[in-house]
């Protein structure tokens, strides 16, 4: 019974943890952590092209000013990354006649390496069938709110009420009970595609970055065209595989209360 109600608190104690994170603080703070791998990817992708005597002229100031972009781009200050290669360029008093393809593909390098994924932080399947349970509906909200804050779906089919909630509800229905019926439907096929593609990435018959790609197939209306599309994706991946000490807590007392019962009961899945 202690186990039980231990279980219940901590899914709680994530939940309500997890909540005060809005979608640009949790998409900042990812990016922060891939910061300094990205500027290095970067400068490596660079050294060999003209440029880069102008940035080596301001190496000083363009670390904070490769984290500057970064910000505005996650804000749409920037509103798009394609135009990283114009604001260097700015920043480095040169003209346009300086920008290049290879140039354009070093600043894809940087921004694809903010918001790169990684192999997931548990192993046996267990865990992930938990983790999945506890924060894919807080992963679908982040990635929903990417997509609307970087306008990276479909204006013509929300309404002032729809936009608070998550994934499923921008599809239009002709009754909220329908909707409502076909969001549950959708989210028990994208919950059961995303254990099936978490196992393929565990057993290392597939990639990461392969799964973000699959999971763009299954969210209705997203522009593909765009890198963010791909980021706000990335980001409910990488929300539901990240390493976190109250999950790791979660986990140790599910494991603990497994052995003992040899079961874990759906009333403690939300």
């Amino acid at each position: 019974m202690y186990l039980q109600f231990q279980i219940i608190l901590s899914i709680g104690l994530i939940c309500s943890t997890s909540a005060v994170h809005k979608q640009v603080k949790y998409i900042d703070e990812w990016s922060v952590k891939n910061l300094e791998k990205a500027q290095q990817a970067f400068y490596n992708c660079t050294s060999n092209l003209n440029i880069n005597e102008y940035i080596y002229k301001k190496k000083d100031t363009f670390d904070k000013y490769l984290d500057k972009l970064r910000g505005d781009m996650i804000t749409r200050k920037m509103k798009r990354p394609i135009e990283m290669s114009t604001k260097i360029l700015e920043f480095l008093s040169l003209d346009q006649s300086n920008n290049s393809e290879e140039f354009e593909k070093c600043c894809t390098t940087f921004h694809s390496n903010l918001f790169d994924v990684e192999q997931p932080m548990f192993e046996e399947s267990g865990d992930m069938m938990m983790l999945t349970y506890l924060r894919i509906v807080k992963a679908n909200k982040i990635m929903n709110d990417c997509l609307l804050y970087h306008g990276l779906m479909g204006q013509n089919i929300y309404d002032s009420n729809d936009l608070n909630n998550y994934m499923t509800d921008r599809l239009y229905y002709s009754s909220q009970s329908e909707r409502s019926k076909q969001k549950i439907k959708h989210d028990q096929i994208f919950r059961k595609y995303t254990v099936k593609l978490l196992n393929d990435v565990i057993s290392g018959t597939r990639t990461p970055n392969s799964m973000v790609i699959q999971l763009m197939n299954y969210v209705p209306d997203i522009n593909y065209n765009q890198p963010f599309a791909k980021y706000c994706v990335a980001a409910y991946y990488t929300y539901l595989t990240t390493d976190n000490p109250i999950l790791h807590q979660i986990l140790q007392t599910v494991e603990q209360f497994t052995n003992e019962t040899k079961n874990v009961k759906s009333e403690f899945l939300p």
